[in-house]
């Protein structure tokens, strides 16, 4: 596999735009939905591109928003809850689950933690925003399949090719708690009650821990510097380091659903159940 691919994190809307971060390409600020259309490949992304977009056919797209949805889209849904029955949810996939019967425990608890939230994939509102630029997540048989779409989604490192502009979920809140929360620079920076100076002084602040913590620097931030500018700078930060395999995994399966986040040694260090 070609070791350069280029990173660009996205914080999508789908009313008051997306914002894009990828320093290598000069891109930091907001877009707007037929403008984020322009800047992906127009053409299906499973081998060679037709269309390559700043001259570079070797991507991978870091989204803050969910990119798999049922189990088997192309299955009819199973919508009965007889006992030994599979049931299929339309609303929450497994690695969203906050309950005791979570397979992921850590995120379930870190969920639970003010500032954080860990919410079902079809009560989200960039759900329309994906299906517009991306056509994920899929979530029925008359879906185009993956090797029909722009952007080609991964759910491991195995599934990464050269001359491939790639997609794979991030969750950017979860993962700055989590890198964030044992040197007491962790602080909830959305919500009700957080005032836009508020917000802007916090993400100012986390992000300069973590450029820090993982020895990078990028242009100076924009003017109007957001919770979104944070958000698209933390996804892009998780697919950098994924593809250069330090201290970052793939959490999760296209089945139950994923994101990258920091490794498990990370996330459990000093606080084994988070």
């Amino acid at each position: 596999m070609n070791p350069h691919r280029v990173v660009i994190g996205i914080d999508p809307a789908s009313g008051k735009g997306s914002y894009v971060f990828a320093p290598e390409l000069g891109i930091d600020r907001m877009m707007t939905p037929s403008k984020l259309r322009e800047m992906l490949p127009s053409q299906a992304a499973q081998g060679e591109c037709g269309k390559k977009p700043f001259g570079t056919d070797s991507c991978l797209v870091c989204w803050d928003a969910p990119l798999s949805g049922l189990r088997d889209p192309d299955a009819l849904v199973v919508e009965s809850t007889t006992k030994g029955e599979k049931t299929e949810s339309l609303t929450t996939r497994p690695i969203e689950r906050t309950g005791n019967e979570s397979n992921y425990p850590e995120i379930a608890k870190a969920s639970k933690v003010a500032g954080v939230s860990v919410l079902g994939f079809s009560g989200l509102s960039h759900w329309v925003i994906s299906r517009n630029v991306l056509g994920l997540p899929r979530v029925g048989r008359f879906d185009a399949s993956f090797d029909q779409l722009p952007l080609f989604p991964v759910f491991s490192k195995e599934q990464l090719r050269d001359h491939q502009w790639a997609v794979t979920e991030v969750h950017p809140t979860l993962a700055a708690y989590i890198w964030l929360k044992n040197s007491g620079k962790w602080r909830p920076y959305k919500g009700s009650g957080i005032s836009a100076k508020k917000t802007r002084q916090t993400t100012e602040e986390m992000w300069v821990h973590l450029e820090k913590m993982h020895s990078i620097s990028h242009q100076p931030e924009p003017e109007n510097w957001s919770d979104d500018a944070f958000d698209a700078r933390v996804a892009w930060l998780l697919g950098y380091l994924w593809l250069q395999g330090k201290g970052v995994e793939l959490v999760g399966t296209e089945q139950d659903g994923s994101f990258l986040l920091p490794k498990a040694d990370e996330r459990f260090q000093n606080n084994p159940r988070l």
